[in-house]
């Protein structure tokens, strides 16, 4: 606590360790719930929801994880005169997590399709599924729906979630696109996570307004009402979401450009050296 907006760097540094805090509270969550979920199935007859929101609290790996999820808490600065820093903040805590896809990404670059899905799917699904089940639970779902509505979460984001990743680190070899194709490659990296970010935004947000609506007995009309309400909220917050984003999109969209140039004078000095051996 105690955090000021006269230490920038230390604020960043601490919105950094936050970031780091909330993938391994995320993944002890995964963990905590997966858990529950199992014991309940072989547990004969129905919990209520009083009896599952027992359990959560009961579960050593939700504790730890709610304990994960405070010492973020903590350590994440708020800016209440500064919008800059709060994206640069922001920006900062987002960073652990594309490292961490970025990492897995590198390892996997040379493996078939599905063993990058596999790795990718292995890293963020937990984290989704996580997220969308402890804020529905917050909201007042009981946490077994919870936790069916974080898994279709998880299951309808990962997709998108690929996509975006495999665009802006470009898992293939790039150095070979000239011309067109390379103006599409970097306007490709700079554009497609961005755009993916924000409509994960949209699909929780939608998937939130449903699991809170049939829990409180609304219609599918009232459901659609609400969710319409709400929908510049829900825009706003997934266009800040996708505008976070940018800033690794570019730097994405820089090191294509390099391996392009690099690509380029690679073909040119093989080109060089066999018109130097074809006499020969």
């Amino acid at each position: 606590d105690g955090i000021k907006e006269d230490g920038e760097v230390y604020n960043l540094i601490g919105s950094f360790a936050a970031g780091i805090q909330e993938i391994f509270a995320s993944a002890f969550g995964a963990v905590g719930y997966a858990g529950n979920a199992i014991e309940n199935a072989f547990t004969p007859g129905e919990l209520t929801k009083e009896e599952q929101l027992k359990q959560a609290e009961n579960s050593f790996w939700l504790r730890l994880a709610e304990q994960g999820h405070e010492s973020a808490a903590k350590a994440r600065p708020q800016y209440d005169r500064s919008k800059v820093l709060q994206f640069a903040s922001d920006v900062a805590e987002v960073a652990p997590q594309l490292a961490a896809q970025l990492g897995t990404g590198l390892l996997t670059s040379g493996s078939s399709l599905p063993v990058q899905v596999g790795t990718q799917s292995a890293l963020m699904a937990p984290q989704l599924f996580e997220s969308q089940t402890r804020n529905l639970i917050e909201k007042g779902v009981s946490p077994d729906a919870a936790m069916g509505w974080g898994a279709l979460t998880a299951l309808i984001e990962m997709p998108l979630e690929f996509i975006g990743q495999k665009k802006l680190f470009r898992l293939g070899d790039i150095r070979k696109a000239t011309g067109e194709q390379a103006v599409k490659d970097v306007a490709t990296t700079f554009v497609a996570e961005p755009l993916t970010e924000g409509l994960q935004g949209i699909k929780e947000k939608a998937v939130e307004h449903v699991a809170v609506g049939i829990e409180e007995g609304k219609t599918a009309g009232e459901i659609y009402s609400g969710f319409v309400k709400d929908l510049p909220n829900i825009l706003g917050d997934s266009a800040y979401d996708a505008v976070l984003m940018f800033p690794f999109a570019f730097l994405g969209a820089a090191r294509h450009i390099s391996a392009i140039r690099d690509g380029k004078a690679f073909n040119s000095s093989m080109d060089a050296t066999r018109a130097a051996w074809e006499p020969i």
